[in-house]
């Protein structure tokens, strides 16, 4: 299992790089409905019919994509920071590991199930846990 740690580094590398364009594609995403909001505006303080909910409708739309986007960003930056700890065999990145393939797991159920739990067997089991154990002159 040993052999499987830096393969794994390199997959939740990968996943923190997916994760940063969605996040990225989705507050792009986020930003038309917020200028739409910004014409509704416009139109509410002209006193015109449905423009009022027009705007609360758009500015929510976009603070919802916007919720999205920073829940991606967030679990993106970890997988990219946890990968490289998990090449660079640091003690810290086994425990966030084991806790970001559990959300692996279920990211895209036939493929990330495979990959989750492969994480989950490379960190838990003894194997793999020795590669994180610190040298015996530390």
């Amino acid at each position: 299992m040993k052999a499987l740690i830096t393969p794994l580094g390199v997959l939740y590398l990968a996943v923190g790089f997916v994760n940063g364009c969605v996040a990225l594609f989705l507050l792009l995403d986020a930003l038309f409905p917020a200028l739409i909001g910004v014409v509704a505006v416009n139109g509410a303080s002209k006193g015109e019919e449905g423009a009022l909910q027009a705007m609360v409708l758009m500015f929510g739309t976009s603070a919802a994509v916007g919720l999205f986007a920073l829940v991606f960003a967030a679990l993106g930056l970890a997988y990219l920071v946890d990968g490289i700890g998990l090449i660079a065999r640091k003690p810290w990145a086994r425990w966030l590991g084991i806790g970001l393939a559990v959300p692996l797991m279920f990211a895209c159920m036939p493929v990330g199930m495979v990959f989750g739990l492969l994480g989950l067997l490379t960190l838990l089991l003894p194997d793999g846990a020795e590669a994180f154990a610190p040298a015996d002159g530390q």
